[in-house]
């Protein structure tokens, strides 16, 4: 079962600020470290919206062995929602609320 870390680090702070300025909700895929429109259906909004996750889609970038299923959830930050995009990660299956910081100011 999937599980989202509630704790974030100052680094969504700044992905909160970068969307502000963009017209089209967005989605920050932590994998690629890129801003992505999100295509969800209704049902998938209305989870998202709900629970605070939902499974989009199954992906496999370059270098990987196979497919892996690839969730939209939400942080809070300082009172702002925040979408980011990834995969469950350990054993247990978690989605983490934090960003390596250091890709994301290269980018």
């Amino acid at each position: 079962m999937v599980f989202k870390a509630e704790r974030y680090d100052s680094g969504l702070e700044l992905i909160v600020n970068d969307l502000k300025d963009k017209k089209e909700p967005l989605a920050y895929n932590v994998y690629t470290n890129e801003f992505e429109k999100l295509n969800l259906t209704i049902r998938q909004r209305f989870i998202l919206n709900s629970k605070g996750l939902v499974k989009v889609d199954k992906r496999q970038y370059p270098g990987w062995s196979g497919s892996i299923d690839f969730y939209a959830y939400t942080c809070k930050v300082n009172g702002e929602k925040v979408t980011l995009l990834d995969y469950p990660h350990g054993y247990d299956e978690r989605l983490s609320c934090k960003i390596n910081i250091d890709k994301y100011k290269k980018k």
